[in-house]
């Protein structure tokens, strides 16, 4: 059976494994998934929902050993997540309120979409999210899917919920962690000021699209 499979540059791999598609993030440093974002949000799910919408989606088919991409117009279950932001961390957005798409979900048709590297939150989890802005939808997108979509701990502390696998950039070997620990809110901010010092982060209501 043919599948297809949303790729993220340098962060994800495809692996298939019998009839199975399964998704092997590079343990890329924090340090690069700032630079690859656009905005960088603490907040609170607010709501969330899905639905079948139209979007422009690249799929990467992979042939033997090679995987060509290519862009399609396509409806699709999408899950949107409005998050009420109470600290941009990096970048700007006008509005308290951020609306986030993720490709997956059931579509009001009965059509639904899963994957590997989706993530979900649920209604008043405390989050941070990496956003990358989306031209061709007009959308804010996670920037490497689940892999950049943490829940904040009581103590602040960012960190991916569930079991992830990964793989570092030299060598073939995987590892596996549940709900495992990235960085303090803390010194997340202190990387955001080393790496964009021109920046200065306000409230989400403070900023300048």
């Amino acid at each position: 059976m043919l599948k297809t499979k949303l790729l993220f540059p340098t962060i994800m791999l495809v692996c298939t494994l019998s009839n199975t598609i399964a998704s092997v993030f590079i343990d890329v440093p924090i340090d690069e998934l700032i630079r690859s974002s656009d905005l960088i949000i603490k907040g609170k799910v607010k709501s969330k929902y899905s639905q079948t919408e139209s979007m422009i989606v690249e799929v990467g088919v992979k042939t033997g050993d090679k995987i060509t991409t290519h862009k399609v117009d396509t409806r699709i279950p999408v899950t949107t997540y409005i998050i009420d932001s109470d600290e941009i961390i990096h970048g700007q957005h006008i509005k308290k309120e951020v609306v986030v798409k993720m490709q997956g979900g059931c579509g009001e048709d009965g059509l639904c979409l899963d994957d590997s590297s989706n993530y979900y939150y649920q209604v008043s989890d405390d989050v941070v999210i990496f956003l990358k802005y989306d031209h061709e939808n007009n959308i804010y997108i996670s920037t490497a899917e689940g892999f950049t979509a943490f829940k904040l701990s009581k103590n602040q502390y960012l960190y991916r919920e569930g079991e992830f696998a990964y793989t570092d950039k030299n060598s073939p070997l995987l590892r596996k962690e549940t709900n495992a620990t990235v960085i303090s809110i803390k010194d997340l901010k202190i990387k955001v000021k080393e790496l964009f010092p021109q920046n200065r982060p306000k409230s989400g209501l403070n900023q300048v699209a």
